[in-house]
């Protein structure tokens, strides 16, 4: 089901000339690591002021979360990442820069 979502998100992105626009927006990006976090977590309904630590994150989440939206987006994202921007709104845009200046791609 998620390559399915995934696969929607890209055909959603498509402009009237059939070009993909791979820029991601912020809502979309919220929104599937609200749905990383509440996996790892075992926590429901994430909001984006949720707080990876109050949510009772620790480093070996930390190493999970990173590793899974590493995979998700293709991009690299470090557990130092979600120690700095613990609040999912603020991890949201740090991944959504990285996507859209295609920084940090894995090797």
């Amino acid at each position: 089901m998620e390559e399915k979502g995934q696969n929607e998100m890209h055909q959603a992105l498509e402009d009237d000339a059939g070009r993909v626009d791979h820029r991601h927006s912020q809502g979309e990006i919220q929104s599937a690591l609200a749905v990383i976090w509440s996996e790892v977590l075992r926590v429901s309904d994430i909001g984006p002021d949720a707080d990876f630590f109050h949510l009772g994150g620790d480093s070996l989440a930390a190493m999970q979360i990173a590793s899974r939206v590493s995979h998700r987006f293709g991009i690299r994202m470090r557990t130092r990442d979600l120690f700095e921007h613990h609040v999912l709104i603020r991890y949201a845009t740090i991944l959504v820069e990285r996507l859209n200046k295609n920084i940090e791609r894995p090797r």
